[in-house]
């Protein structure tokens, strides 16, 4: 089976150098399964640690831009396509059409818009595709304190919350999101 993953991060590297760490060890994890890697494209921050794993290893990277960012990102690195958009919803819509699953590490109001958008589409029965955290150094444990809030009050079903998938571990994360795709389930 051919799948294509998608990558929430930031175009920042973060101050604690285990975020870019994990970044590379994600992408290690992705193309050692043969994943495809769909991201928010450039070379800088965590978006270019996963990327330059993905081009070492010849794993297929796509890189969705919008237009207003193409002239400091307008060249993609050998071996990586870019598509070029014309709105940041643009943009998350296409990521979501090309991924199987996703999957996000540390990032900026960026990934956490990303990662919230991907949530509400599943809830609204846009798609049934996983979505997954690296929680490095406990990262995302406030917004999965923050969802659980949700759910207690009746704003967010808990059956959602129980399919997120939410770990400290790339390799375990990257096998529970593999197991999660579901056979012609591609695109929103």
């Amino acid at each position: 089976m051919s799948f294509t993953i998608c990558v929430y991060c930031g175009s920042n590297e973060g101050e604690n150098p285990a975020y870019a760490a994990a970044a590379a060890a994600l992408a290690r994890a992705l193309v050692s399964r043969g994943a495809g890697i769909v991201y928010g494209g450039g070379m800088r921050g965590l978006m270019g640690e996963v990327a330059k794993v993905a081009l070492e290893h010849r794993a297929p990277l796509t890189g969705i831009i919008p237009e207003r960012f193409k002239s400091s990102r307008s060249a993609p690195p050998e071996g990586a396509v870019y598509l070029f958009v014309g709105s940041m919803q643009e943009r998350k819509e296409k990521m979501r059409n090309l991924a199987d699953a996703f999957v996000a590490l540390p990032g900026g109001i960026g990934t956490i818009d990303e990662i919230a958008e991907t949530l509400m589409m599943r809830s609204l029965g846009f798609h049934e595709k996983p979505l997954g955290l690296l929680n490095v150094g406990g990262f995302f444990d406030h917004f999965a304190d923050l969802m659980q809030v949700a759910a207690g009050a009746g704003f967010v079903k808990q059956s959602l919350l129980d399919r997120l998938i939410i770990s400290d571990d790339a390799e375990a994360l990257v096998d529970a999101l593999i197991a999660g795709i579901k056979p012609g389930n591609h695109g929103v």
